[in-house]
């Protein structure tokens, strides 16, 4: 291959970009009936093998090649092909059988697609008209004229649309929109609150550092809401008062930290199995706002008989049959240390977390910086609400009037729990990964006026 220096080419942004685009055009809607038929009507299990075959020692080395070339010659397919020996010019010839190839297939597929743009309108039609789609429908649909041809139309000029958009702003922008997500980041941090300024400094870090794998859309940064967390990082006035002003260096040293452990996470990615969990944990909580709970209507309040949400649940992260990560959700506020303190403090959440990683299973990361842990726990924040630590009903009191034990003991509660639902069976999670993201304007979100009446006594 000649050692060629390519013009400047519009191409993919992003690894992930690639990766979709290559999915979407090999994974089709033959995939999902005419390969079950074709398997089908040919010998079943003896077919299959004889496809795999087929891919192994025609499919893969091909794409290699293809992938190769274009990578490497940057030119459409027949001037790549042309270019590979400088002077045989009649190598060109594959490249435009690909092309005549790419011709036929869409000859086909954007009749098929139109097929099922037609069927994707119709039912959602049919939610209206009360219409049933059954295959006089489909029959009417494929023998028709003028109706399949439209539909055809209809995705040619959205076909060209995107192509004519470019590569990274057109078909790789579309399939990573389309395409099923692959992944999703979630982030517990020991902080009081995750604010939007922290949150876009991260994802901006993680654009440059991974592309566009971690976006807003698949991406949560949550806080356990400790109180005894770092301050002076928000872009609020009124939350950095209490620190005489914005610190750039905590803000700088929360986003160094989240940036570093997606990074370790990102490179420990493999396959994994799921099991989720519920369980109840009674010992750890009490209804601050007791008199404003019990003017809930009785219904509501028979869902919860002590006051509390008791609710647990544990999402366990398996490998080779081995748990190598859990998260947690449950409701209390980690208030078990109080505003006496002066050290930065996980608190209880943060002790549970402490419990599975460094004492049960040895981990620690100051000394294996570059390496992967073997066991990562997250206790994260859910509807917490009015459910305190603080047994008592004061700060620093209950389970008993020393902070640092109160702490050790509900951290403590919350880790038992966790560690008899992981034994037990539990229910594992299949299917595709989805997420769903949106931004709302407060400023015009309709409130109604509340009108407070006293109570007054006889």
């Amino acid at each position: 291959m000649p050692d060629y220096v390519p013009k400047s080419r519009d191409a993919f942004a992003s690894t992930l970009g690639a990766f979709a685009a290559t999915l979407g055009s090999a994974i089709g809607l033959g995939n999902i009936w005419k390969f079950p038929y074709l398997t089908g009507s040919n010998g079943g299990a003896a077919f299959v093998l004889v496809y795999l075959l087929s891919i192994a020692f025609v499919g893969i080395p091909v794409l290699v090649v293809e992938h190769t070339i274009g990578r490497r010659m940057r030119m459409n397919a027949v001037n790549a092909y042309g270019s590979v020996i400088p002077g045989q010019k009649f190598w060109a010839g594959i490249g435009l059988a690909g092309v005549a190839a790419a011709f036929l297939i869409m000859a086909f597929y954007t009749d098929v697609a139109g097929w099922v743009f037609a069927y994707v309108f119709k039912s959602f039609a049919a939610l209206f008209t009360g219409a049933t789609l059954d295959a006089k429908t489909f029959g009417a649909l494929a023998g028709g004229t003028w109706e399949p041809l439209c539909w055809q139309v209809a995705v040619l000029v959205l076909t060209t649309g995107i192509i004519a958009a470019g590569v990274s702003k057109g078909i790789e922008k579309v399939t990573k929109t389309l395409m099923p997500l692959l992944f999703i980041l979630l982030v517990v941090c020991d902080l009081p609150l995750v604010f939007d300024s922290l949150v876009q400094e991260v994802l901006r870090r993680l654009e440059h550092s991974h592309g566009s794998t971690y976006t807003a859309t698949n991406t949560m940064i949550t806080a356990t809401h400790t109180h005894c967390g770092a301050g002076g990082y928000a872009h609020h006035p009124l939350y950095n008062s209490n620190t005489r002003g914005f610190r750039p260096k905590t803000f700088a040293a929360l986003v160094d930290g989240i940036d570093e452990a997606v990074t370790r996470a990102h490179r420990d990615l493999a396959p994994a199995s799921l099991r989720l969990v519920h369980g109840e944990l009674t010992d750890a909580s009490v209804n601050r706002s007791r008199i404003a709970f019990d003017r809930n209507p009785a219904e509501e309040r028979s869902f919860f008989p002590d006051a509390i949400d008791p609710q647990t649940t544990v999402l366990g992260i398996e490998r080779e049959g081995q748990v190598i990560g859990a998260i947690n959700w449950f409701p209390v506020h980690c208030t078990s240390m109080t505003n006496r303190n002066r050290l930065l403090s996980a608190d209880n959440k943060g002790y549970a977390a402490y419990l599975f990683e460094r004492v049960d299973a040895g981990v620690d990361y100051l000394a294996d910086l570059d390496g992967n842990p073997d066991f990562v726990a997250a206790f994260a924040q859910t509807n917490a609400g009015d459910m305190s630590p603080n047994r008592d009903l004061a700060p620093a009191h209950g389970p008993t009037d020393d902070q640092v034990e109160n702490t050790r003991l509900i951290g403590t509660r919350q880790h038992d729990a966790v560690d008899r639902l992981l034994a037990g069976p539990g229910r594992v999670v299949e299917g595709p990964l989805d997420a769903r993201h949106c931004w709302i304007d407060l400023g015009r979100i309709a409130t109604f006026k509340f009108a407070w009446e006293p109570r007054m006594k006889t």
